[in-house]
């Protein structure tokens, strides 16, 4: 079974705070934090949160595996794991539901896009435009 292709544009991804990647990476069972997290509303109760778990000792440009929680809108610290890796990576309880949940797969494929970037070659593509390299623009792909 493959995993559905999402047209990336038509995504309602949202960035998330460092300090919901920080509250996530608080009940982490294995070494490590997670990085590059978007978020897509659920419904009108529930957003889905998935990031890129970056274990100690990863190198910087390694793609980490991506967790998906759901965080109950106005209480960030009653996260849920949704997805088999938030599940077996981190002690928060089990959610009800799985990914086929609206909106849960389609942040996997929002944090997807950044999986394996450092926060500096993120803004570094957001300045100049792109992860494409552009004559006479700076190359973002090693920071």
């Amino acid at each position: 079974m493959s995993s559905p292709t999402y047209d990336t544009s038509t995504l309602k991804c949202q960035g998330v705070s460092d300090d919901l990647l920080v509250a996530a990476s608080s009940k982490l069972t294995v070494p490590g934090r997670l990085r590059n997290g978007k978020a897509v509303d659920g419904d009108s109760k529930v957003q889905f949160l998935s990031a890129e778990l970056h274990r100690q000792g990863d190198d910087p440009h390694d793609k980490g595996d991506l967790l998906t929680f759901a965080v109950p809108k106005g209480d960030e610290s009653a996260l849920v794991a949704v997805d088999a890796n938030a599940r077996e990576d981190s002690s928060w309880p089990h959610a009800s539901f799985d990914v086929r949940a609206k909106g849960a797969r389609e942040s996997r494929a929002c944090a997807d896009l950044l999986r394996g970037k450092t926060k500096a070659q993120i803004e570094c593509e957001q300045k100049s435009g792109g992860p494409i390299p552009i004559p006479g623009k700076r190359d973002c792909g090693n920071l």
